[in-house]
């Protein structure tokens, strides 16, 4: 460029260029015409300056630290070398004491392009896995591919950069384990490891907003110590799940004295509760708190191809996850760790977090030089998350039999069987004894179990018109629906039924196609849930797609943004209520179907048709009991079929529990798109602005 820029941090080259103005604001749409990718390909240098404060000057101990950067790069302190980082997963805290002097102090962040440095590092270990590159890079997998992020690679700073001084003496990591717990009394084990610069007495405290539970003297050496303590809670308060309890939490203090003085203190919010998953029988089923809890999930994807941006949005997010009765998040192995606030909000509000971790590719080089990159990093993501009591297990995603055939057909079969051998090492071996070793939760290899169902659908839904309009720009409508095919996932077939839609009914309108693409996905999935439930089924679970990465894409999700709701959303509503209704048409009869997470309850259900004024036609009212977690009944309709036209009434269902509305259900007999397509007659009075 020939120039500095003004540098957005966190942020990446993308956010500042365009801050600069180098770069158009919208690059998402403009990403094909304006051929950006070669912003990835060069090497970027960040720079900028520090003051050495009084109060930073009082300290010994002087630390530059680094969170989610991204991702090969060297660090400078005034001209100096302080080290490297080559893992956007992981913390890095460089000691710049003997660097650093009174006044000005500049630090000099040098990235490299993460594609030419992992090809570099995967060709000096001279060993071929399927992957390639991709086996030892460890980066967000989406920012990779056009499939998941139109080839976008934020280089950068996803999370803020610091100095970190200290005196002495730090807390190196608090650690809560809950040994026992019942509602009388709660046992809490602590681990707590703390760096000394000399050998020196001092004192723990451990207290929270209820009570203190902990005052012990301790002998330090210099380098690190562990320590371990026990105490006891009586009637301690219990973390829940959403809808089955509250969501208290313990701010535990643990404070760090010499003498008199407060050297240091760490807050640590922490939820009490029991974890269990059982497997048997193929089945999946999970306990917190000895109570099984049927899985409302899906999966969640990043909320912003620039994940610095993220943040901004959970609020919108976890409101969005509330109203849709949605009481589980499986994260994706192809995104990133989101930030500690996610984790909070999910403690905060009881929703669970099946959390994977980001091991996207199964079969790995097996040398050392990659086990000393991810297992540290697998060892600080744990420890860094696991105080948050909606985590209730680790995933990984690994299937043995799935990699075996892959090898097979790429290998003969000793290099197979030795690639297979270090894959079921890691995955089977290595990574369970990091968990064991540093936490206490359940630890699964994947979810293919019996009752868990994986939401693999067959239509997508296009962009919204907006977005489509300034993608396509000035082209043609065939034009365009030929662009749009680039920014397609999961695959490009499905765009062809969206293609067929508009020939078919001759649609010329963004907004009509966008729509009805939506519906299709929206019906695909509510009938899909159909038919598992309604076969007796009731202790099946889905996990579905909800949002996606960037607000372009033509995809299966519930949401494109948090700000775009799609059809699909209100589907997942409906379907993880407490209470659902599926209503099916046979000649003259309806018949109508409930079924219910609860296994008996008291209805009282309302039957109604309307004409599509909004006139009510008819009325029936009925008390039923629910059990075994469903209810059915039939209705003979065949006289009003008589009196009306299909294409002029609606059924509609509502459903009362203990006199509140639980669920209800609009029934349109005709579902021939081409009535949906026609203009609608509606008439508007309109009054001067004056009157209001």
């Amino acid at each position: 460029l020939g120039s500095w820029s003004h540098a957005i941090v966190p942020g990446s080259i993308y956010q500042s260029l365009i801050n600069d103005m180098f770069l158009k604001e919208n690059l998402f749409f403009d990403h094909y015409l304006q051929k950006i990718s070669w912003l990835s390909d060069k090497i970027w240098i960040y720079r900028t300056n520090f003051q050495y404060t009084d109060e930073i000057s009082k300290r010994k101990n002087i630390n530059l630290v680094f969170e989610g950067v991204d991702t090969y790069s060297k660090i400078y302190v005034n001209g100096h070398y302080v080290g490297q980082t080559y893992d956007f997963y992981e913390k890095y805290s460089f000691n710049i004491t003997k660097w650093i002097h009174k006044g000005d102090n500049q630090i000099i962040v040098k990235f490299y392009p993460p594609v030419r440095e992992a090809k570099k590092f995967y060709k000096s270990l001279k060993y071929n896995v399927p992957a390639g590159y991709l086996s030892i890079i460890r980066k967000p997998l989406f920012h990779l591919f056009q499939e998941y992020s139109v080839n976008y690679d934020p280089i950068g700073f996803s999370k803020s950069v610091y100095v970190e001084a200290w005196n002495k003496v730090k807390i190196n990591g608090v650690q809560f384990y809950t040994q026992k717990l019942t509602k009388k009394s709660a046992t809490i084990k602590c681990k707590i490891n703390i760096i000394s610069t000399k050998e020196t007495k001092a004192r723990i405290d451990i207290e929270s907003q209820f009570a203190q539970y902990l005052n012990k003297k301790i002998k330090l050496k210099p380098d690190s110590n562990e320590f371990t303590f026990q105490f006891k809670i009586d009637s301690p308060e219990i973390w829940y799940p959403r809808g089955y309890g509250e969501q208290i939490l313990y701010k535990f203090t643990t404070k760090l004295y010499i003498d008199k003085d407060l050297y240091d203190q760490q807050v640590t919010e922490y939820g009490l509760r029991k974890i269990k998953i059982n497997t048997k029988h193929g089945k999946f089923n999970l306990y917190v708190n000895d109570t099984l809890i049927p899985l409302r999930a899906v999966e969640l994807r990043p909320l912003d191809i620039e994940l610095s941006r993220e943040q901004d949005k959970y609020q919108k997010l976890f409101t969005l996850l509330e109203n849709a009765n949605i009481n589980t998040i499986v994260t994706w192995d192809k995104g990133h760790y989101f930030l500690q606030d996610f984790y909070k909000l999910c403690d905060q509000k009881g929703i669970l977090v099946i959390q994977s971790l980001m091991l996207p590719i199964k079969i790995l080089p097996p040398k050392d030089t990659v086990v000393k990159i991810i297992m540290p990093e697998l060892v600080q993501t744990i420890k860094s998350l696991r105080h948050h009591p909606s985590i209730v297990a680790w995933l990984v995603n690994y299937d043995e039999q799935k990699t075996r055939l892959v090898l097979k057909k790429l290998y003969k079969p000793k290099k197979s069987d030795e690639l297979l051998g270090f894959s079921n090492l890691l995955f089977q071996t290595l990574i369970p004894k990091i968990i064991k070793d540093n936490d206490q939760r359940p630890y699964l290899l994947n979810l293919n179990y019996k009752n868990i169902w994986i939401y693999n659908p067959k239509y997508v839904s296009l962009p919204k018109p907006n977005s489509i309009k300034k993608i396509v720009l000035r082209k043609t409508f065939d034009q365009s629906l030929n662009l749009l095919s680039l920014y397609t996932k999961p695959n490009s077939t499905n765009l062809r039924d969206i293609i067929e839609i508009r020939k078919k009914y001759n649609i010329e309108d963004y907004l009509c196609l966008a729509y009805l693409s939506q519906l299709k996905q929206a019906n695909e999935l509510e009938k899909a849930y159909e038919n598992i439930i309604f076969k007796g089924q009731k202790d099946n679970y889905i996990i579905t797609w909800f949002n996606d990465i960037t607000p372009v894409v033509i995809s299966p999700s519930a949401i494109s943004s948090t700000t775009d709701i799609k059809a699909k959303y209100y589907t997942i509503k409906h379907i993880y209520s407490p209470f659902f209704i599926s209503v099916v048409n046979k000649a003259q009869y309806i018949n109508v179907n409930i079924y219910s997470s609860y296994d008996t309850a008291s209805l009282l259900n309302y039957y109604k048709l309307y004409d599509t004024r909004g006139d009510l036609l008819w009325q029936k009212i009925d008390k039923q009991k629910l059990y075994k977690h469903k209810f059915s009944t039939t209705l003979d309709l065949g006289v009003y079929f008589k009196l009306f036209s299909r294409d002029t009434i609606i059924f509609k269902i509502e459903t009362y529990n203990n006199l509140n509305l639980v669920a209800e259900k609009y029934y349109y007999f005709n579902n021939d798109l081409k009535s949906l397509l026609e203009s609608p007659n509606i008439k508007a009075d309109i009054y001067p602005i004056d009157l209001g």
